[in-house]
């Protein structure tokens, strides 16, 4: 089975200046703000049904927030999958962690045992 995979990420990150060409297409995404990014929210919605995409993988979780706000308001059926990055010290137990955490759909926490 081929999968099309689709980057969608900053202009200036890492795995878009380096690794943009090992993906099928690549979506920029413009953040002005760390919360509440409404108008980029409603611009991923329409970018990810333009394409069909529907199951997203996100690494970082500063790009939470958004994808939280796309999935609540506007893409309801979006699966997330997040691979944890580990923060030791940061308490999560909050309105604005709880409300990320609820849109997400798998969690993969890389930690040895």
């Amino acid at each position: 089975m081929d999968y099309n995979i689709t980057l969608v990420t900053q202009e200036k990150s890492p795995i878009n200046i380096k690794g943009k060409d090992f993906f099928d297409e690549v979506i920029i995404l413009r953040k002005t703000r760390k919360y509440f990014e409404f108008g980029l929210a409603s611009r991923i919605d329409k970018a990810l049904k333009t394409k069909d995409i529907q199951t997203l993988m996100v690494f970082d979780n500063k790009d939470l927030d958004v994808i939280a706000w796309t999935k609540k308001i506007f893409f309801k059926e979006l699966k997330v999958i997040y691979q944890q990055q580990m923060q030791i010290g940061v308490n999560k137990r909050d309105f604005i962690h709880d409300f990320r955490f609820k849109a997400i759909n798998y969690w993969i926490s890389p930690l040895s045992i």
